[in-house]
């Protein structure tokens, strides 16, 4: 079969390239990148994603193009580009390759084999593209390019180099398929939580699919994915494998209520949260707005959330890192913002607890000033019995604190919080802001939410949110 073979080796900050037999395979595109590690530690035994190579395709001559990429550790990555930049990605593209890793004690290789069928050919069989490599070492915080970029300039894939000289390529055929079987087990502490009642100590979960592509004619390309769902084999497990909690938000508009937002939750088979995904009503059109991530330790007690906004073209993330004391209890919050590449430390908050309970007493806020952390607010709790009262925040200005805002709790005779009161505090008084009450099921699960606004002398309905399980 006939192909061409690249062998690309990455060594500091050079880049040399080598090429061999000059001749092309009628099926795929194959390229070895050899990559010598800057040191040895950029290979590493637990297997965790330190150093990534990318093969960039540009595909038609508009400039939108695909990326192909491979770690060290043998991960494929792959998206779509629409636009001529670096950062928008689509992550919906699927292509069916082969990437192949191979290591050794002095460096590592990457193989891989891009069927022809993922990229568009013109009339006559030809295929002449944009092409540029990419080396990611994230220990080392470096980028190595082919064809280098400057950060100043407004183009990205229109300055990539040429990949001349495929030429004619008649397909020996027009499908590519890659199946996969695939499992997960699941080992949980004996004592079985009261949110799970369909709990399993130790489960596994077997996986089976596959990632089907044909090519219609030279530009077009059919993409199919079989992926049964084995969670619906028995009805007891299909609660607790899907189980997903929506929540569809309505807001008053020239006085009748327009769905505007929806609020979905999933969750982890031991009842904790999984992911929260919030999307707005665009024209009927569901378009992602924000999201929030939840990781847990092996108590099942959260340990980071990430906090996902989406700004058009990517995701904007703050990272939340909790710290516990011997109770369990979440006595400080580091808050990380993703930038360039890397997290970086940008806020904290502290909290203090009553001795020997879990109810708090005070939350403090810190955000960053040329001084290093400084302390901007603080939340002041006040109990009743059991039931948290009222949380009185307050807002540091000149060194001393100013009374803002208070938050007044109302329960019902089984305990249920069934409102909450925001008023300001402004030259010496209280004034209402806003205000939020819970309706509950028989059975006692929360179903909806009233949220007013005071205007001049009088609560307005502003929003109405309705629970779906």
């Amino acid at each position: 079969m006939k192909y061409i073979t690249l062998v690309f080796c990455f060594a500091f900050n050079a880049i040399s390239i080598t090429t061999y037999g000059q001749e092309f395979s009628v099926d795929n595109i194959q390229r070895i990148i050899r990559a010598v590690p800057i040191t040895t530690e950029s290979i590493l035994a637990d297997g965790r994603l330190k150093e990534n190579i990318w093969k960039k395709n540009l595909t038609e001559s508009n400039f939108v193009y695909r990326d192909f990429g491979v770690t060290a550790s043998g991960v494929s990555l792959d998206y779509y580009h629409p636009q001529d930049n670096q950062f928008p990605k689509d992550l919906s593209f699927d292509p069916v390759w082969d990437p192949n890793i191979q290591q050794t004690s002095e460096e590592w290789q990457a193989e891989t084999k891009i069927p022809f069928l993922q990229l568009r050919l013109d009339n006559n069989g030809d295929l002449e593209r944009g092409f540029n490599i990419k080396r990611w070492i994230p220990i080392e915080n470096e980028d190595s390019y082919l064809a280098l970029i400057p950060k100043n300039e407004t183009e990205w894939d229109c300055r990539f180099g040429r990949l001349v000289g495929i030429e004619q390529i008649s397909r020996s055929r027009n499908i590519e398929i890659i199946p996969y079987v695939a499992s997960n087990g699941v080992l949980l502490p004996a004592n079985p939580t009261s949110q799970n009642p369909f709990y399993e100590r130790f489960s596994v979960e077997p996986r089976i699919g596959g990632d089907i592509q044909t090519g219609l004619g030279s530009n077009l390309t059919l993409e199919t994915t079989i992926n049964p769902d084995f969670g619906q084999v028995e009805a007891s497990h299909e609660q607790v494998n899907l189980k997903v909690f929506e929540t569809l938000i309505y807001r008053l508009k020239d006085d009748s209520w327009e769905l505007t937002r929806k609020e979905t939750r999933r969750y982890y088979d031991h009842g904790k949260i999984k992911e929260l995904l919030i999307q707005d009503n665009k024209d009927g059109k569901w378009i992602d707005y924000a999201k929030m991530t939840y990781t847990y330790d092996e108590n099942f007690l959260e340990k980071i959330r990430i906090w996902h906004s989406w700004t058009g073209s990517d995701w904007s993330m703050l990272r939340f890192r909790s710290q516990r004391n011997d109770k369990g209890l979440i006595f400080r919050e580091l808050v990380d913002r993703y930038e360039e590449g890397d997290w970086h430390y940008v806020r904290k908050n502290e909290t203090t607890y009553e001795k020997d309970s879990d109810r708090k007493l005070e939350q403090f806020y810190y955000n960053p000033s040329e001084d290093g952390m400084k302390l901007s607010w603080k939340n002041v709790f006040k109990y009743k019995e059991n039931n948290l009262l009222r949380k009185i925040g307050f807002a540091q200005s000149n060194q001393e604190w100013v009374k803002t805002l208070i938050t007044y709790y109302s329960y019902d005779e089984k305990g249920r919080r069934v409102k909450e009161e925001i008023r300001e505090w402004v030259n010496g008084e209280e004034r209402n802001f806003r205000k939020t009450e819970f309706e509950y099921s028989e059975e006692g699960e929360k179903v909806k939410t009233n949220v007013g606004v005071w205007k001049d002398v009088a609560w307005i309905e502003d929003e109405r949110q309705v629970h779906h399980f």
